[in-house]
Parts: structure tokens; C-alpha cells; sequence
């Protein structure tokens, strides 16, 4: 729409504008995309008439393409939010670089798809899944890149001392402590940074399974945790399992420690589109060490680790990222949360808030949940903004409203400087 004026001044209704941006030849059609009119002076009723744009926002600091993004989901789960996103994000690189489908894929994965889960099975049904995705898409079974998932709920169950000894033998065993283009000219750099790095991850990740994504290490070790490289560490760590193969031998704590280096350089990156359904877990149901951390670290956010999360998020998004967070509703509202709502509505972007209500879930299990979708962005709010919000729950003993164009979704949007924080 920002290169097609006459398109956003002149369209007759959204599902005009849901045509006009289907990428072709994949013909992907943005089925969820709402549209919203901006207002201006001759505006008669309170219906706007102004130019269309995106209900969400443009977000403008976004990269201009889409080999540039990166998507991450910290609580991937089986993988249903990655498989939705792997799909888009290969229509776009196709639609954008006239690649063949096959290339798109390799990319997508290799740059642009992140997830994090802290059950080490879910980790692995989540990877399965998105190969699944990818054959299909391709026809047949290929070879992948690496996926960009890793499990952050594995402790390392040694001590410190045992767990340095696994890059010691791997250095040993793979001659890499004097491979120039791992350590530059210098060999005596492999030892000490490996060593440290391998430290690193043990105190990291010994908190792993209760916090999982939650994990910092910026916060957990004030921002000196790994001074080497961690490519490097998972450079050394894959070359030792490879070599165990060829001979015959297989030591889990070389495989654990190479899974803990890539989990732990995907929590220290920085994230384009954070989107995840975060866990529910109120304070009174949390053990000691998630309480102490939440505490510590999101104090305004402590009630649910679901608001623990919220505000962990910013840390991966930047200056200009955005999340789409399915959470509980309750913090919207409850004086709990007034001091992390006034917080991130004076120093964040709010570009919608969707009311879904209990029955956002289709599992009887979540009877009880009422849920919210919130779509945050990292950068600062200006004086003008405005948000969007729809209300697709029900009252009370009445049947859901449905969302979509029949459903007849209630919508508003309104300026954030109008909102009251309490």
C-alpha cells in the first residue's frame, strides 16, 4: 500500500485489498489480514474515509526484504507456529528472488526460522515437523540444512570441572586447537576462550529446566558469560561428534553440550517477529527458582510466568522487533500488572489487542483460560499513535462470537495517550 497510493485511497473493501497483495505464483492470500481506514477533516458520522493500511501497523523498521528476517518462537511446542511461518517465508522469498521452491526452503531455514522449547521430545516432534513441511512442499525427501531449534530445558547433571573436560578431549581429539581459521594465528586462544565458553554454558543452563527460553545470558551473568565465540565452541563440539562416529564411539556429553551451544546462541540473537503461544503458570504454582528469577529480573511481571515472558521478549527484538504473544487476558487489566502495563504502554509500540476469551482453544483442557493476543513492538510509541484492538469473546452465557468477516467481530482503535494505564 506505501507504493500503491491510489490502491490505499481508492479500494472498495479489505477483501479488495487481500487480491492486490497475494503473492504470485505461490498465490498465498493473507486470509487473516484486516484493513482499517484512516480518518481525516470531512469525515461525516465517525466513519472514516481516509487512505486503508494494515489494522496491525506498516512497521516501517522492519527489513525491506524478506531473506533479512528473522522469525523466532520460544516456546515452539510441536512446531505449529514455525511450520505456519516456514510456509510464508518461502512464498516470500519466492514472490521477491524468483528462486526455485527447493532454494527458498534451504534459505529459509538456514536464516531466517529460530525455535526454542524447553522439553527436549516437543524439541524433536518440532523438528520432525518442519522437515515434514518442507518435503511436502518440495514433493519428496531432501536434505536440510541445519535446523535452527534447540531444546532449552537440559541441564548439564555434571560438574563443572567434568563438563570443561569435554572441550579439553575435543580439542584433543580433533586437532582443531590449531586450525587457524577457529582461533586466528595464535593456537594458545583455543584453550582458555573453550574453556571459559564451556563454563558458560554449564552455569547457563544448570537453571535450564525451570526457566527454558527464559534463560538470559545477559541478565544471568551480566553480559560476560561467553567471551568466545560461540560458533566457534559448536564448530569444536561438531567436529569431536563426528570424529566419535568415525571411530566408533558416541559421548552424550559432548552430543548435550553442542545442543546447549546452539540453544544458547539462539538466546542471545536478535529477532525481527517473536510469535508464541507462552505458557500459563500463576505465581502460587511456580517453583522456587522460576519465582527468585522473576523476582529478580521482570518484577513487575511476576504474577504469571505468561507475563514473564512478555517481558523477556524485548530483549530479542531489539530496537525495532515485534511479538505476537497469545497470553492470559488477566494482565490487561488486573491491578497486579498496572506498574508492566504502564511500563510498556509509555516506552513500547501497541499495534493490537485481540480479545479471544475461553474458548480461544479448541482443547477442553483449557476450559478456563481466557486468552488475549497482544502484538507488541520493541520501538517507542509516538505522541499520535494508535492501536487496534478487536473483541472476538462473548458474554457471559452466550454463545462465542466467531471471528471473520461473517462473525460480525467488534473492532475499535483508539490513541495509546487516551489509554489509562491502571
Amino acid at each position: 500500500l506505501a507504493g500503491r497510493r491510489d490502491l490505499a485511497n481508492d479500494a472498495d473493501d479489505e477483501e479488495e485489498l487481500r487480491r492486490a497483495v497475494a503473492l504470485e505464483p505461490g498465490g498465498y492470500r493473507f486470509e487473516y489480514l484486516r484493513f482499517v481506514r484512516d480518518g481525516r477533516g470531512r469525515d461525516v458520522g465517525g466513519e472514516r474515509t481516509g487512505p486503508w493500511r494494515s489494522a496491525a501497523g506498516a512497521f516501517s523498521e522492519w527489513p525491506g526484504s524478506a531473506s533479512e528476517l528473522r522469525v523466532l518462537d520460544p516456546c515452539c511446542g510441536s512446531g505449529h507456529f514455525l511450520v505456519e511461518a516456514f510456509e510464508l517465508l518461502v512464498d516470500l522469498r519466492v514472490a521477491e528472488e524468483r528462486i526455485p521452491v527447493g532454494e527458498a526452503i534451504r534459505l529459509v531455514l538456514r536464516d531466517n526460522l529460530f525455535g526454542l522449547e524447553i522439553d527436549p521430545r516437543c524439541t524433536q516432534i518440532a523438528a520432525f515437523n518442519l522437515a515434514l513441511a518442507a518435503w511436502r512442499m518440495v514433493g519428496r525427501p531432501v536434505e536440510l540444512p541445519r535446523l535452527n531449534i534447540a531444546c532449552s530445558g537440559l541441564a548439564p547433571n555434571e560438574s563443572e570441572a567434568v563438563w570443561i573436560q569435554v572441550a579439553e578431549r575435543a580439542e584433543g581429539a580433533t586437532g582443531l586447537a590449531s586450525d587457524p581459521d577457529l582461533f586466528g594465528r595464535d593456537p594458545s586462544l583455543a584453550t582458555g576462550p573453550m574453556r571459559q565458553a564451556m563454563a558458560g554454558l554449564h552455569k547457563l543452563f544448570n537453571q535450564a529446566p525451570e526457566l527454558g527460553s527464559l534463560l538470559d545470558p545477559v541478565s544471568l551473568a551480566g553480559g560476560d558469560l561467553f567471551q568466545a565465540d560461540l560458533g566457534s565452541l559448536r564448530k569444536l563440539l561438531a567436529a569431536a561428534i563426528r570424529h566419535e562416529r568415525a571411530s566408533g564411539r558416541r559421548d552424550e556429553r559432548t552430543v548435550a553440550a553442542a545442543g546447549m551451544a546452539r540453544a544458547a546462541e539462539i538466546l542471545q540473537g536478535e529477532y525481527t517477529l517473536v510469535v508464541t503461544n507462552v505458557p500459563f503458570l500463576a505465581r502460587g504454582k511456580q517453583g522456587a527458582a522460576l519465582r527468585k528469577f522473576a523476582e529478580t529480573h521482570h518484577g513487575d511481571a511476576k504474577g504469571d510466568i505468561a507475563t514473564v515472558f512478555v517481558s523477556r521478549i524485548f530483549g530479542w527484538l531489539g530496537g525495532n522487533g515485534t511479538m505476537a504473544v497469545v497470553s492470559p487476558q488477566n494482565w490487561l487489566f488486573l491491578k497486579t500488572y498496572r506498574k508492566l502495563r504502564e511500563r510498556l504502554l509509555k516506552g513500547r509500540t501497541w499495534n493490537v489487542v485481540a480479545r479471544l476469551g475461553e474458548h480461544a482453544f479448541e482443547d477442553t483442557q483449557a476450559a478456563g483460560g481466557f486468552a488475549a493476543l497482544n502484538i507488541l513492538s520493541a520501538g517507542w510509541p509516538g505522541a499520535d499513535r494508535e492501536m487496534a484492538g478487536v473483541d472476538v469473546s462473548a458474554p457471559r452465557g452466550r454463545r462465542p462470537i466467531k471471528g471473520g468477516r461473517e462473525g460480525g467481530a467488534a473492532g475499535w482503535a483508539g490513541r495509546v495517550g487516551d489509554v489509562e494505564a491502571g
